[in-house]
C-alpha cells in the first residue's frame, strides 16, 4: 500500500495535494492513506481498503465497507484527532490533539498550527487538508 487516494465531491482536496505530494493513487491499488472529504457518504463506496483513513468525526454512521487499520478522525469536536482551535479572518489554528503517526512512521507531536484558508474552502476542507499533508509528511511552516 502506498500513495494517497481522496473520496470527494468537488471540495478539490485532491487537486491541492496532488501539487504538492504527486498523483493520487486509485483505490484498486490500495492506497496508503484514504482522505475523506466532509459530507461523503462510505456507503456509496462499496468496499474499501487502506493503511490509513482520515475522515470526518461524524462519518462513523456511515462507514459502508471500510477497513483500514488506523483511522484520523478531523472536524469540530473536541473528540476528533485534528480539529480547530481557533479562527482569525483567513486563517485557523488547528489542534492536533493526539500524536500522529505519519506515512513514512515518523510521529507528529500534539500541537497547534496555523492553517490558511485556501480560497474557497470552509473549516472541514480546510481540516481534511491540513490533517492530508500532515499525514503525508509536510511540516508545519508548509501548510
Amino acid at each position: 500500500m502506498t500513495g494517497f487516494a481522496v473520496l470527494e465531491r468537488g471540495e478539490q482536496l485532491a487537486r491541492r495535494l496532488v501539487a504538492r505530494f504527486g498523483p493520487a493513487v486509485s483505490m484498486d491499488q490500495r492506497p496508503g492513506l484514504l482522505i475523506v472529504a466532509p459530507g461523503v457518504c462510505l456507503t456509496e463506496w462499496g468496499k474499501l481498503e487502506c493503511e490509513t483513513v482520515l475522515l470526518p468525526g461524524n462519518v462513523t454512521h456511515r462507514l459502508g465497507g471500510l477497513q483500514a487499520r488506523s483511522a484520523v478522525s478531523y472536524g469540530l469536536s473536541g473528540r476528533d484527532t485534528i480539529t480547530l482551535s481557533s479562527a482569525e479572518g483567513s486563517r485557523l489554528w488547528v489542534a492536533v490533539q493526539r500524536e500522529l503517526v505519519r506515512m513514512d512512521g515518523t510521529v507528529l507531536e500534539r500541537q497547534e498550527l496555523p492553517v490558511r484558508i485556501p480560497d474557497g474552502a470552509d473549516e472541514l476542507q480546510t481540516l481534511a487538508l491540513a490533517g492530508a499533508m500532515l499525514l503525508l509528511g509536510a511540516s508545519a511552516q508548509e501548510l
